[in-house]
Parts: structure tokens; sequence; C-alpha cells
């Protein structure tokens, strides 16, 4: 079921959209216009233009791996992604965007390659493989709700690694609480954060001047029993 198109593509469904297939456009919009659901690993692939991919509603991964390749265009993620925080197991990486939008998260990993716009989480993130998220883009980063790489059944804990060429910026609820290290980097404007930080035992470095935009704690004992790694 591969699409293949040199314009536009537009999936709806009153019933929602199961989806196995991979999708191929020459600089084309991509739309799932309803709720999605992979029922194995996809990609989709606009090219080296201006071809958005956009997510309307929500979409549940599984176990499977989503992979989006947009070129200039831009990622939206309007509805939640992924199963309950229990269930985070689906994989997601973006080899290009200009902008990467998205609002809560539950998956094994989020991995962006490349961005040169802003890439913008307004919803909360729960992940549970050792990568975690890690999002690296010469624009910027704005991370406006907390992040878990600590799932409540347990798995393998992750790391959060956040480097944005043109800035990070890190809100009042976009606190993080991680198994493994937190490494923060912003270029040009560096780091404003007004958010919280909390590891077990595992490093956190701030990598780039850092402005703090609210009162902010930083914790790397959580669990009691763990050594407090250094911050730096």
């Amino acid at each position: 079921g591969d699409i293949t198109s040199d314009g536009a593509v537009n999936l709806t469904s009153a019933g929602g959209i199961s989806t196995a297939g991979d999708i191929t456009t020459t600089g084309d919009v991509v739309n799932f216009n309803s709720a999605t659901t992979m029922d194995g690993s996809i990609a989709v692939d606009t090219g080296v233009g201006a071809g958005d991919i956009n997510f309307v509603s929500t979409l549940d991964l599984f176990f499977h791996s989503l992979t989006l390749t947009a070129g200039t265009g831009s990622v939206t993620f309007a509805g939640a992604v992924g199963d309950a925080p229990g269930n985070a197991i689906g994989t997601i990486t973006i080899n290009s965007a200009f902008n990467v939008t998205a609002a809560s998260i539950n998956a094994a990993i989020f991995r962006q390659i490349a961005g040169t716009g802003a890439t913008t989480f307004n919803g909360a993130q729960t992940y549970s493989a050792l990568a975690g998220l890690n999002v690296v883009t010469s624009g910027t980063i704005a991370l406006n709700n907390s992040v878990t790489t600590i799932p409540p059944t347990g798995g393998n804990f992750g790391n959060v690694t956040l480097n944005g060429g043109a800035g990070l910026t890190i809100g009042a609820l976009g606190d993080i609480t991680s198994d493994g290290a937190v490494n923060l980097t912003g270029g040009g404007t560096g780091i404003n954060t007004a958010g919280d930080i909390t590891t077990t035992g595992a490093v956190v470095n701030f990598n780039s001047a850092t402005t703090l935009d609210g009162a902010v704690s930083i914790d790397t004992t959580n669990g009691g029993s763990e050594i407090g790694a250094s911050i730096l």
C-alpha cells in the first residue's frame, strides 16, 4: 500500500486511518486528517522541497517506527502521539524539517536529526528507551511542557539531549525528570530556562550561556540512594 505522488496526499476516514504503507511525494504536502493507527513501520518522505507532513488528529505508534523526511517543509503532530505513558514503545525519527510542532508524546524514542526552524513541544512527553529525547537542530527549541524518561512501568531509562543551534528555551512547565544524562545546548541566544531538572544520579550539562527566566531546582539524587552527579 505504498503511495508515490507528484501531488498532495490527503488521507481521511470517519472510522480512523490504519496504515503500514510508506508515502513519497516530490515536495508536496501529506495530511493525515483523521485519527491514525500504525499497523507497521512507515516512512513519509516529501523530498528536499517544502512538503509539510501533518498529523491532524491522534497517532498510535504501537511498537512501530515512524520516519519522517520533510526537507524544508514542517512537521506537525496536532493530537496526542503514542499510547498510555506506561506503554511508550514506538519510535519517531525526523530526518529533516523546517518547523516541528508536537502536542503530547508517549514513545520509546523521539529523535530529530536536523532542522532549520523552530522545534516546539507543547505537551507532556514520556520516553522509555535509552536514546530518550534527542533533538539536534540549527534552529530553536522550545520545551513548554514536561519530559519524563522514567515511565511508570519501568524499562530502559533514557537520556535527554536538546541542542538548538539558534537557542533553547525551557518554560516554567518544562520540567525534566530523567534516569539518564541531560545535555542542554543553545547557540545564538543561548539557554533560557525556568524548568526544574531531576535525575537519578546522572549528569546534567548546561553546555551554553544560561539565563534563568524563573526559579530553577536541579537535583541529581532522585531516589535517595544515588550519588549525585556533577552539574556543569
